[in-house]
């Protein structure tokens, strides 16, 4: 659409004007440019300039990566978000083995900053644990999905008995993926337990 056309050359206006400030004082403007480059990569990828927007990803990423290993707390999170994204897009081009490897580092991180601070990470790892399941699961690695997802499942139902209303989709959701998986699997009795559980709190 039009808007949509609109909207593109404003992103790559912003992105212009953030990259020259970014390359005269990169602490400064990381983060923002890093936020614009993933923005306007997804607006690519709404209308289907999907290279364009892996290739400002890619870019993202490497930014991202660089503050993250300088400053793990500060730049975890948009770290950890930069790797999905770019993982959702080599996913959408058939780079499915890249797309994990990108996952299970996402996966990794948030959880060693889960086992430090669980309060502040089990939303980002429990998504990240879920993520990387279903890329299993569509791969044919049931039992590493399973693992992924029961763990996931432990997470958001602590946190759901906590906050019903925040967390029902993510434990209904969760509940019923390892549904899934457990049929999968034939393990029938235990899938319909949770397919109950799911159906329960709805």
């Amino acid at each position: 659409t039009n808007r949509t056309t609109d909207a593109i050359k404003l992103q790559e206006e912003a992105k212009k004007i953030r990259e020259e400030a970014y390359f005269k004082d990169k602490d400064r403007w990381l983060g923002d440019y890093s936020l614009i480059l993933n923005n306007l990569a997804g607006s690519y990828s709404k209308t289907n300039r999907i290279d364009e927007a892996i290739k400002l990803q890619e870019e993202a990423l490497d930014i991202l990566k660089e503050a993250y290993l300088k400053d793990k707390d500060r730049w975890l999170g948009y770290y950890s978000t930069s790797l999905n994204n770019l993982a959702y897009s080599y996913y959408e081009t058939d780079r499915i083995e890249e797309a994990i490897e990108l996952q299970e580092e996402a996966e990794k991180i948030t959880e060693e900053a889960y086992l430090k601070d669980k309060d502040r990470w089990f939303g980002d790892y429990s998504t990240n644990l879920n993520n990387l399941a279903n890329s299993y699961y569509e791969t044919n690695r049931t039992d590493e999905a399973i693992k992924l997802q029961e763990e996931a499942l432990d997470i958001l139902k602590e946190a759901y008995f906590k906050d019903k209303d925040r967390w029902i989709e993510d434990y209904s959701r969760c509940l019923n993926n390892l549904a899934l998986s457990y049929s999968k699997t034939n393990r029938t009795t235990d899938a319909i337990k949770l397919q109950e559980e799911a159906k329960k709190i709805r």
